[in-house]
């Protein structure tokens, strides 16, 4: 039995379809964030805090992921900018899908809109501007520093945890 949901996938998501395969009561995850589109992407915050506490239920998950994401991510766009020189569309919304994948798992929501809308102009043909992968830039650069931000506030949050585990 094979299942097919559109990246990135939410715990509710997996559920249903365990449900569906198991044909089972599976309980139902905590709320998870909303796949991000195109088409809301002016009220999209930078970074959406919901997606946080999902990668932080695993001990350093998020701040490995996110790290892992920020020293790749500049090397993709590079690579995002030298297929747009070529004019390898193919190739173009190749690796803004990729991307646009790891910035919604990591809730860079409106890094991963802007993707979206450079993944789209890809499909339609129209191929993608210089414009539109300088506008990736700079959602990159906030998503890095909201980040950054998120990495550092979690590891605060984790120590005042550990410390009242310690002195509690």
């Amino acid at each position: 039995f094979e299942v097919r949901e559109p990246k990135p996938v939410s715990t509710s998501t997996i559920a249903a379809a365990l449900r569906r395969c198991l044909e089972t009561d599976v309980p139902d995850p905590s709320p998870v964030r909303p796949v991000v589109t195109a088409s809301d992407r002016a009220a999209t915050p930078v970074l959406d805090w919901q997606a946080i506490p999902e990668l932080t239920g695993i001990a350093g998950l998020f701040p490995r992921s996110a790290e892992r994401f920020l020293d790749s991510a500049p090397r993709e766009l590079a690579d995002l900018r030298a297929a747009l020189d070529l004019d390898d569309v193919t190739r173009v919304k190749a690796v803004a899908h990729k991307l646009k994948g790891s910035a919604a798992t990591l809730g860079a929501a409106r890094l991963a809109a802007t993707l979206a809308d450079l993944e789209a102009a890809c499909e339609q043909r129209a191929g993608p501007s210089a414009g539109v992968l300088d506008r990736v830039g700079c959602r990159f650069e906030e998503a890095r520093e909201a980040l950054l931000a998120a990495v550092a506030e979690t590891a605060v949050a984790a120590a005042a945890v550990l410390g009242s585990d310690v002195t509690g």
